[in-house]
Parts: C-alpha cells; structure tokens; sequence
C-alpha cells in the first residue's frame, strides 16, 4: 500500500519508498537503516508510515535522539502482519521497539478472514468474497440480529488481543506502545451504527484491550490529539482514495497530521531517553 499513497500523492510527495528486505511486495518508507549501526524500530499501520506528512513522527524521533529510526509503518497493518516473514530478525536487532496499537479490523474471526498481507482486506468465509472488512460489518449489520453481530465483534476483539500480546511478548528489546489518534481509547459501542461500533482509528479498540496488551510492554504513550486536522492538502477535480474535496482542495480529515506527528515525536522521545541510555 506504501506504493499506492505514493502513486495517488505524487508530485506533491515523495515518500522516498524502499523495497523490504525480505518480503518484496511491501515498500517501506525511507530513508532505510544500517543494521550494524544502533537503531530504533517503529511498527504500525499508516498512522507511522506518516501519509501527507513529510516528516512523520520516526523521522522527528531520529532527529531528536540523534540515532537511526526504522519506520515499519504497512498501510492497513494489523498484529497478524508482523507475526509473518522476516520480521522477527529486524526486530531483534532493534534498541528499542515502538508498536502503534493496531486497529482490530485487521483481524479475523469465524466469519470473515483477513489478508495479513493486505490489512483490512479480506474474505467472507461463507462465500469466499473478498471485501475490506468495513463492508463485511456492515453486510453482516443488515443480515443478522444485534447479538450476532456483537458475538462476531467480541470474537474479533479477543482475536486481536490475543495476537497483539504475541506480537509484544516476541520482542526482545524494549517496547514502547503507542496510542496515536484523536480520540482517546474509552468508547462505547453503538451497535446501531457502522461507525458506532469500528470508531476512530484504531478501529474497535478501547481502554479495555488497550489494559489487556499494555502489560506486556515497557512503556505507553497515549498521544490524543486532533491538531492540524482537518489539512487541507492540495487543489483538485476529484478526491483522493483517503481523503475529502472540499472547495476544490483535498482535505485530510482521517490519518494523523503533521502536528501530530510533532507532539507523538516528542512524547516518544522522552520515553525513549528513560529507557535507552545510548539515546541523548
């Protein structure tokens, strides 16, 4: 998907992609780092991968602590997408690890299968039709009494924790979570609604899960904010996969902007100089 942002946002920006060593169809966003020299990985989805920003929060880090920052961030990510490949090795090999709490739609459960490698993606198992898994919620919303739905949420919440807690517990160097997002992680679900019940990004997690994952790392960054948002991005005829056209601009109203990405950079960095003495 790395590819994709750059081909819908280019000339306005250049997200200087570069292959992932082990798994070519994923494009990581650069600069790529010297893994004989210390450096700090970030995983996570597009909230890390910093579309519309041209300085994403591992960029910010990297300068702020004057050492080498690994920006892991895969468009749609879910903990299933770091659980495969080769991950595992540039993970050991990190100081310290910043995992954004993922959302949980990148997950599956008895009824819909997600691609790991293709985040939100994924197939209805009952007929093997492929659909982002908003549309299969929303399928299932309009075919099925409320308990059904919420059984199939739940089965899909504890799925995610399970994995998330896999994913942390594999981590050998310290580990940092990180809650980016303009809200905050308290909700409750409105099952009448799509959005009642995925809510913002990261989508259906709550302080619940978040309780339940945040063991299992160092330290937690909770970063809420909407500063900057909505940006406005660019003129246009029509608008972009992501995005609104308002008054013939482009307009951001979804991933975290780059104000965000400041304030996540400085919160992080903070962390990062309690637990890393290498980091200055």
């Amino acid at each position: 998907m790395g590819s994709d942002y750059q081909r819908f946002d280019a000339p306005h920006l250049d997200y200087a992609l570069w292959d992932c060593p082990f798994d070519k169809a994923v494009k990581l966003r650069g600069p790529p780092v010297d893994r004989t020299r210390p450096y700090i990985a970030c995983l996570g989805a597009a909230p890390t991968f910093g579309r519309f920003c041209r300085e994403p929060f591992p960029e910010l880090l990297s300068r702020r602590l004057g050492m080498q920052v690994l920006n892991a961030g895969v468009a749609g990510a879910g903990p299933s997408t770091f659980l495969r490949g080769g991950w595992r090795e540039w993970l050991d090999g990190a100081e310290a690890v910043v995992v954004q709490v993922l959302a949980a739609r990148s997950e599956s459960n008895s009824l819909f299968e997600c691609d790991p490698t293709r985040g939100a993606f994924g197939v209805r198992r009952s007929d093997a039709s492929p659909m982002r898994f908003e549309e299969f919620l929303r399928l299932l919303m309009e075919s099925s009494d409320p308990a059904t739905v919420r059984r199939v949420v739940e089965e899909t919440r504890q799925n995610y924790v399970r994995n998330m807690n896999r994913l942390l517990e594999g981590i050998r160097a310290p580990t940092i979570l990180l809650w980016l997002s303009k809200r905050p992680p308290r909700y409750a679900i409105n099952d009448r609604k799509l959005h009642g019940i995925l809510n913002a990004h990261p989508q259906l997690v709550d302080d619940v899960m978040l309780d339940q994952i945040r063991t299992h790392a160092e330290a937690v960054v909770e970063c809420v904010s909407s500063a900057g948002l909505p940006q406005r991005l660019w003129p246009a005829a029509e608008p972009l996969p992501g995005t609104v056209l308002e008054e013939g601009v482009l307009t951001n109203r979804y991933y975290p902007s780059p104000e965000m990405h400041a304030l996540a950079a400085a919160q992080l960095a903070e962390t990062c100089r309690s637990i890393l003495p290498s980091a200055r």
